[in-house]
């Protein structure tokens, strides 16, 4: 009876909208930012579009040169060693691991300057140039280069010990972590893929598996768009039934992202191997929707 009542009670609970649910995770969930950021930096864009002109300086966790108008003070010893390729030299394993252990560093490093100082533009308060001034002197090349490889206690040390966790950066980093996009895959599931006849949905690894790009738009509003891909490998022997599904979650945030304007989960298309038929795709399509469709 306890459960049963315990569980009515639950499910009465006036349920929160997608934008009032990703409100509550870009506030709270900086601990899972210190442990996502790493993995995810070499998928995180960032486009200054303040004059509507979409200008990307910084791609896949790699600084461009036009980030140098930004004033982000990325000397370019370090942007040298970023946008090289390490030498594989299987006889010096040490070695590789400092390499990437540097490499992944500089990669959070850029994200952090440039977004922190793209802050301070849309909103030159105390407190974003306190945080971008803060670590600008934290993530100097020397003191880089001196952290270890445990990422998460790093980033939590860096931001907790220095009185910065409670800003407008985190608040955009807490929008590029893997909280954020549970949701929305779970209601592709319930709601398009499982209908339809598509169990088992998994996400795609790799490179073009999951990219973040983070808006500086106009009028101090900020966007996040997640782009994603998930695949159907059933039966796991016969890749011409196989198709990956690209779908986007977009999130549009007021200014200091204290509050997610407006969020949609959208498929934008289908992809199957050049050796599947033109019957089976049309099959697929005509399940799908075409691989385009907007849940609100």
């Amino acid at each position: 009876f306890t459960c049963a009542t315990a569980q009515m009670a639950e499910d009465e609970k006036p349920k929160l909208s997608r934008e009032e649910e990703l409100t509550k995770l870009v506030l709270n969930t900086k601990k899972t930012s210190y442990k996502d950021l790493p993995r995810v930096s070499r998928r995180i864009s960032v486009i200054d579009n303040r004059e509507n002109k979409n200008v990307t300086v910084l791609r896949k966790g790699i600084l461009l040169p036009i980030a140098q108008t930004l004033s982000v003070h990325v000397d370019d010893e370090k942007q040298n060693v970023n946008n090289s390729t390490p030498v594989k030299n299987d006889t010096d394993e040490s070695k590789n691991d400092s390499s990437r252990k540097q490499s992944s560093w500089q990669r959070i490093s850029d994200i952090l300057l440039t977004v922190s100082k793209l802050c301070v533009l849309v909103d030159k308060s105390e407190h974003n140039e306190l945080v971008h001034q803060t670590l600008q002197n934290v993530l100097d090349q020397e003191s880089v280069f001196k952290k270890t490889d445990q990422f998460d206690q790093e980033l939590f040390h860096i931001f907790e010990d220095n009185g910065i966790a409670e800003c407008m950066l985190m608040r955009v980093l807490n929008g590029c972590n893997q909280n954020v996009i549970f949701g929305s895959f779970y209601q592709l599931l319930k709601d398009y893929f499982i209908p339809n006849g598509f169990q088992g949905m998994k996400d795609v690894r790799g490179e073009n598996g999951w990219n973040i790009e983070i808006y500086f738009n106009a009028k101090s509003i900020v966007r996040i768009l997640h782009q994603r891909q998930t695949q159907y490998c059933q039966p796991p022997d016969d890749t011409a039934k196989h198709f990956r599904v690209k779908w986007e979650l977009d999130m549009s945030f007021t200014p200091r992202l204290e509050k997610c304007n407006s969020a949609f989960v959208r498929t934008t298309g289908i992809v199957f191997d050049d050796n599947v038929d033109m019957k089976y795709k049309n099959e697929i399509k005509a399940k799908l929707t075409g691989g385009n469709l907007i849940f609100h």
